[in-house]
């Protein structure tokens, strides 16, 4: 078929730019990266005979396991030896098929032991199925060396709020986070020394947090999303904000455990579907984040070693020896877009931080009374 030739020369320039964008990514943010920690590895997703000695006995806890990053994570914790139980939802195939995928990973591991790979269904979008899930691990299954949190779900607006009245990124990516943490905590269902790596996206790096009064509003119930722009940054702010929060609020508060936010750059994942965007442009989405997204795989092992890097030690003891000021709790926060950066952040501002630790304290005990009249199943 003849085209003429303008047509030719317009193909032939997006054909060049695409060639030439995805080469730049590649150099720039894949092959430039310094190391997450180099006793550990980097962000390349090669060997290290440092991870297998640490999981090879560890039981870890991964809540919202069952797709995305959860997923990648799970499978990078049993590929190191780890055993491992996921969390997903309630109804939901993908927690068997994961744990199959998990199952047939861990015979290509070389751990002496022979790890436990488990599946909870549970319905993390109440105040009660969150309660619930925390009772079943009481009686169940026993105390866990570390905890990964990535259950998250972006605004939705066909269903913006939960049951509890909740808005569903509040009340999944941060409320059912912190109200299950505390629970194992109170049980004593983390052993000592436990580190917590909660992945979200962070208001310290890329997500811009909305006026406060906005964040009150959200956190009380006042407003939900409606399905605007201007709402979906809000709400995915507030749920940035307060998570980052809530993360140095328990390092402050639980000086036993060691608090490590992760933020885990784009990865593309089926989250995306039911948001603001229409489906019909999805694919087309998914396509332009690919040179500079990450797959569940990558950002799997870059969770592995970011929960077991002994930096995390190092740079606390760093953090409160510069700062003099005493101790603030054991909070880390690893910025994981490629370059490895590695950072200890300042504190919110503490009127602030109080007034979201004492919103989340009367909803936790909500959740207490709503417990104690009702079935714990």
């Amino acid at each position: 078929m003849h085209l003429p030739p303008f047509v030719k020369y317009t193909v032939a320039l997006v054909l060049l730019a695409a060639i030439l964008q995805n080469i730049l990514w590649h150099v720039l943010y894949r092959t430039s990266n310094t190391p997450l920690d180099p006793a550990v590895g980097n962000t390349r997703l090669t060997k290290n005979p440092y991870l297998l000695p640490f999981y090879n006995t560890k039981r870890i806890l991964v809540v919202g396991g069952t797709r995305g990053i959860g997923r990648g994570l799970a499978l990078a914790l049993a590929q190191q030896g780890a055993s491992v139980t996921i969390v997903g939802r309630q109804g939901s195939h993908g927690g068997q098929d994961t744990v199959a995928r998990l199952q047939a990973t861990t015979t290509l591991s070389t751990s002496t032991s022979t790890p436990e790979l488990k599946f909870i269904p549970a319905d993390l979008s109440t105040l009660h199925g969150i309660f619930a899930l925390a009772t079943k691990l009481h009686y169940a299954h026993g105390q866990f060396d570390e905890v990964v949190f990535t259950i998250n779900q972006f605004p939705n607006p066909l269903d913006p709020t939960t049951t509890d009245g909740h808005d569903r990124s509040i009340g999944i990516g941060v409320l059912a986070r912190f109200v299950l943490l505390r629970r194992l905590v109170e049980t004593r269902l983390l052993a000592h020394g436990a580190r917590i790596l909660s992945i979200c996206a962070s208001t310290k790096t890329e997500v811009l947090p909305p006026s406060w009064g906005r964040v009150q509003s959200i956190l009380n119930r006042q407003q939900h999303f409606d399905g605007s722009i201007a709402s979906f940054m809000a709400t995915m702010g507030t749920m940035s904000y307060v998570h980052d929060t809530m993360v140095q609020v328990f390092a402050k508060k639980y000086k036993g455990l060691t608090l490590i936010g992760m933020h885990p750059g784009f990865v593309v994942t089926d989250l995306m579907q039911n948001t603001i965007f229409p489906k019909w442009c999805l694919p087309w989405l998914k396509r332009c984040m690919a040179p500079f997204s990450r797959s569940e795989k990558e950002i799997g092992w870059i969770g592995v070693q970011v929960l077991a890097s002994p930096n995390v030690d190092k740079l606390e003891r760093e953090y409160d020896q510069g700062r003099g000021q005493g101790r603030k709790g054991k909070y880390l926060y690893l910025n994981s877009l490629g370059e490895g950066r590695q950072s200890l952040p300042e504190t919110y501002d503490v009127e602030r931080q109080e007034w979201v630790e004492q919103w989340f304290d009367q909803v936790f005990e909500e959740g207490m009374q709503g417990m104690k009249g009702g079935s714990s199943e």
